[in-house]
């Protein structure tokens, strides 16, 4: 990676950094910029819906563009801080442990860099689990055009979600009797249990209005 990455780097230079086989960025950053692609498709769905006067019989469903912008700039700056939290980690990881003072220094730089890589892969999976929902109402609520828009805008962000919760596992296992991680691992796991739900409504969803497509 030669330059450090933001929220308004390239996807280009972000593909480029994740394939460059370093530590970081990696599968974390990847998914939440997966996540903002699949907002990008919300805001796109919602907007063509009201252009076209798609959106007056669900009215509740106008302001989807505007929130989908907020969540979608949320998730672009997740993916450098999921970069800092795991470079953060490998550097823990890194640091001496030959004696009983090094290894109380180490353990205590890990654990305060699984939690914070931890917050960020919780935050995207709460963020992500908020594009699913828009991504089940457009898929709801529009018309045969959005439908394959909202389905894959769903459909990307809880997988999105699948891959921020895994990751959330991996880094708080080793701490797992400790009450924080415990928190996050359990508000994670009804988080996911509910973007599962959606997904499968989603599918569902899809599979009956285009049961007579060809």
């Amino acid at each position: 990676m030669t330059a450090p990455l933001s929220d308004q780097s390239s996807i280009a230079a972000w593909s480029d950094a994740i394939a460059a086989g370093t530590p970081s960025p990696a599968g974390g950053a990847a998914a939440a910029l997966a996540a903002a692609l699949a907002a990008a498709v919300v805001a796109l769905a919602g907007r063509l819906a009201t252009a076209a006067g798609l959106t007056d019989a669900h009215p509740e469903t106008r302001n989807i563009p505007e929130k989908a912008d907020v969540l979608r700039h949320q998730l672009l700056g997740l993916a450098p801080l999921d970069t800092r939290a795991y470079g953060a980690l490998a550097a823990a990881e890194a640091l001496p442990d030959g004696n009983a003072a090094e290894h109380a220094a180490r353990e205590e730089a890990l654990a305060g860099a699984r939690m914070e890589a931890a917050q960020v892969q919780y935050d995207l999976l709460t963020v992500g689990e908020r594009v699913v929902r828009l991504g089940m109402e457009l898929v709801e609520h529009s018309s045969a055009t959005g439908l394959a828009d909202g389905g894959t805008a769903g459909l990307l962000a809880a997988a999105a979600c699948r891959s921020a919760y895994w990751n959330l596992r991996e880094d708080l296992v080793p701490m797992a009797d400790q009450a924080a991680a415990e928190a996050l691992l359990a508000g994670g796991r009804t988080t996911l249990q509910k973007v599962e739900a959606m997904e499968l409504a989603i599918i569902e969803e899809l599979g009956r209005r285009l049961s007579g497509a060809t």
